[in-house]
């Protein structure tokens, strides 16, 4: 294991690394009121997925990243909310599955259930409209068109019991370690597709 050091930046607060080698980052982040850890793995070049190991009441969670994110979350289980704006608070429960732009979100996310577990795929849109086409040729479904299709803007967009996406969140924390890149490789281009083809629930 790594030697512990602190060089990331999540929100306010610092990140401390408690592994790193060739396919992913184990960070322990400050700020928490107990435990709470993230373990990232890059996947292709502007696409990361994150894993949430929470144990606290809040913590500020999220890396900086630059504008054009596009964020999906899967919540596994417990409950995990934040301020989206003035008025809104979002939240997500086991089951749930979220879009977000994150262009209200503060950083500090509250974890009613004292735990929470779940993933987020992270897309750095700018980075991702040129390294796809260079990964995937003709790839019909990406970020750009998630959003537009979506409606994405300064709130989120929540799906209530996402069961029918079951079958692409559910493998991705069952995944074998000695073929985790390339499963993951599948699965973000898999929920690209499916997001580009589901029918939108009616808020």
């Amino acid at each position: 294991m790594a030697t512990a050091k602190q060089n990331e930046t999540f929100a306010d607060t610092l990140a401390t690394v408690l592994h790193q080698d060739a396919e992913h980052t184990v960070y322990r982040l400050g700020g928490a009121d107990g435990e709470a850890v993230q373990t990232v793995y890059p996947v292709f070049p502007g696409i990361e997925i994150v894993y949430h190991d929470v144990h606290a009441t809040a913590c500020a969670m999220q890396r900086t990243r630059a504008p054009g994110c596009l964020e999906i979350h899967h919540c596994r289980e417990g409950r995990m909310d934040y301020a989206a704006s003035d008025n809104l608070v979002a939240y997500t429960a086991a089951g749930d599955m979220k879009l977000d732009l994150r262009e209200q979100h503060t950083g500090t996310f509250h974890f009613p259930s004292c735990h929470s577990h779940g993933l987020t795929v992270a897309f750095d849109r700018n980075i991702v409209k040129e390294s796809l086409p260079c990964e995937v040729r003709d790839f019909p479904a990406t970020p750009e068109k998630i959003v537009e299709r979506w409606q994405l803007g300064s709130t989120p967009r929540v799906v209530r019991g996402a069961e029918r996406m079951e079958h692409i969140f559910g493998e991705m924390y069952r995944v074998p370690e000695k073929i985790r890149i390339p499963y993951f490789k599948v699965k973000i281009l898999e929920l690209l597709l499916y997001l580009d083809a589901m029918t939108i629930p009616q808020v």
